[in-house]
């Protein structure tokens, strides 16, 4: 009886150990899945401690929004953000976006 566990225990730890890797992989390749709610879950479950530092780093620069877009002919610039100001919102020239790109 003692045998049938220690190879059981050996098994199961065999098993546990595939799916981990499997599932590790899965997570690793969400680059190239197609768009769908899973894809966007697992990409934030993987990289949400990088979702979190960026948000702090927003929030410790005073910016409210930021917004990046592809650089054109027509504009030197490749990103915008806002922070409060009078009335509601401040556009702000040139922002100073290192710390948050970093994450």
């Amino acid at each position: 009886m003692g045998v049938s566990i220690k190879v059981f225990m050996k098994k199961l730890f065999l098993y546990l150990s595939l799916l981990s890797l499997i599932f590790i992989l899965l997570l690793k390749t969400t680059y190239y899945w197609p768009e769908s709610k899973f894809k966007h879950f697992a990409f934030v479950f993987t990289y949400s401690d990088q979702f979190i530092e960026a948000m702090r780093a927003t929030e410790d620069e005073g910016y409210v929004s930021i917004q990046w877009y592809e650089k054109s002919q027509q504009r030197g610039e490749s990103s915008m953000a806002w922070e409060a100001g009078e009335p509601k919102y401040k556009k702000v020239i040139k922002p100073d976006l290192s710390k948050i790109i970093g994450p």
